[in-house]
């Protein structure tokens, strides 16, 4: 996480599988991931409850290393819409198959209290 990128905080989620984060009401945030296109994989969805989470983008970033096997990387950003708790859950499978395997599991907790925020 890079805090002070902008103003809204960003996760690389290469070599995570789960993590946990805590948001304030109206906050975004970003996540980076890659695209798991090498073992044949495509992006089948993200789960999450709308009532307290909203999917302000999904982009594709194409590869930049010119290196067999990179496909790029995926970026998704979430808003907080209101206090609760969620799980987003980013899905993957192979095109051939109906089965979706959970990729990403962000474990989510809107409050106005908790962790120390800071305000400049």
């Amino acid at each position: 996480m890079n805090p002070f990128s902008d103003s809204v905080r960003e996760y690389d989620l290469d070599g995570e599988h789960q993590v946990d984060i805590v948001m304030m009401p109206g906050e975004s945030v970003a996540f980076d991931m890659r695209n798991p296109g090498s073992g044949g994989y495509e992006f089948s969805g993200a789960t999450f409850n709308p009532d307290v989470l909203k999917l302000e983008y999904f982009r594709i970033l194409k590869p930049d290393s010119g290196m067999a096997g990179d496909f790029g990387r995926w970026r998704l950003e979430f808003k907080a819409l209101d206090v609760g708790d969620d799980v987003i859950t980013i899905h993957i499978k192979r095109p051939f198959e109906e089965q979706r395997d959970p990729y990403k599991i962000i474990a989510v907790k809107v409050t106005t209290e908790g962790e120390p925020f800071f305000e400049w």
